[in-house]
């Protein structure tokens, strides 16, 4: 086994002069003779089943997410209906009542027949 590899503790100026002892040309560039398993699945490779359940479940997430906003928005909706709703009810209580002491007035005016000069 190579001795970058075991697991001891030494100090960090030992540790770069026996890994980077293989450094060529002076460039800072460090050559291991560390081959990979091949039967270990490379972090690159996607797991298909795996990707499927994070998507499922981000797509549940944010079905939840559209379905609290959509609520939102039909409760601000049927709020902005009700107000409506009262505001005209309340202007037609206010003319109904405007033009009944209007009618009152004109029905207490005293009617002349000839104009004063």
């Amino acid at each position: 086994m190579h001795p970058c590899l075991t697991a001891t503790i030494v100090p960090v100026a030992k540790l770069f002069t026996n890994c980077f002892a293989n450094v060529g040309s002076g460039t800072g560039v460090a050559e291991f003779s560390v081959m990979a398993d091949p039967a270990e699945p490379r972090p690159n490779e996607i797991d298909a089943h795996n990707l499927s359940r994070l998507l499922e479940l981000e797509l549940i997430q944010k079905r939840a997410t559209w379905k609290q906003a959509g609520r939102r928005y039909r409760s601000f909706r049927a709020a902005g209906f009700v107000f409506l709703f009262v505001l005209i009810v309340g202007c037609l209580i206010g003319f109904f009542f405007a033009f009944t002491r209007v009618n009152e007035q004109r029905a207490n005016q005293p009617t002349t027949s000839a104009p004063d000069r």
